[in-house]
């Protein structure tokens, strides 16, 4: 009896520990991690805004292939959902869907893991001389305890951090594996484009 009532008082001991921990971590925060893809961000967009297009690069995906995975909602952009189950602890459960979408040049994502408070991630798409800097981001606010202490455990700055760089690679790896667009076919459009300009020209001319 003596030993179960001092791992009863052990377990209490450690609960207490942990919400008295929890009620010192920082009830909002964030991290960014970001590379540079040798592609436009007209190639990148239309794969970080579709959601059956997230395993190709996600990092979570590599730790458990056997995730099961929902979606609802449209194919892309704004609305299109992605709920996940593992037992895995580093993927565990939870879903993200699309709140807002610029083309080619942001999105945003909610994420529930089941927690009060909000969790978000952003990708911004900046063109730049050799490509598109992609910078990746993960934020959260308004926690209450028991988020603030799984925000504090998961370590966003160190393994959320390390994860999102992993990412980063595999959409650069990703993306460019992908067929460049034809020459042939921007030559085309930018025919098309001045021709459509002469006739506007001659008809305000007549």
């Amino acid at each position: 009896m003596k030993i179960l009532k001092f791992i009863g008082l052990g377990l209490v001991a450690i609960i207490v520990l942990a919400v008295i921990y929890a009620l010192f971590q920082p009830k909002e925060g964030s991290m960014e991690r970001s590379i540079v893809i040798e592609r436009s961000p007209e190639a990148i967009y239309p794969v970080v805004t579709t959601m059956k297009s997230f395993n190709e690069w996600s990092p979570w995906f590599t730790i458990d292939p056997e995730t099961k995975y929902t979606y609802e909602g449209p194919e892309s952009g704004v609305g299109a959902k992605m709920s996940w189950t593992s037992d895995h602890p580093d993927v565990g459960a939870g879903s993200q869907w699309i709140i807002e979408a610029e083309e080619n040049k942001s999105v945003t994502l909610q994420l529930d893991f089941g927690f009060a408070g909000g969790y978000y991630s952003d990708m911004y798409l900046k063109p730049v001389e050799n490509g598109t800097e992609v910078t990746w981001t993960y934020r959260y606010e308004d926690l209450d305890l028991m988020g603030a202490f799984f925000t504090a455990v998961m370590d966003a700055e160190g393994m959320v951090g390390d994860q999102y760089v992993t990412g980063l690679q595999q959409l650069k790896e990703y993306v460019e594996s992908q067929p460049m667009p034809e020459p042939a076919v921007e030559e085309e459009m930018m025919e098309s484009d001045s021709t459509a300009m002469e006739t506007e020209e001659m008809a305000e001319e007549e």
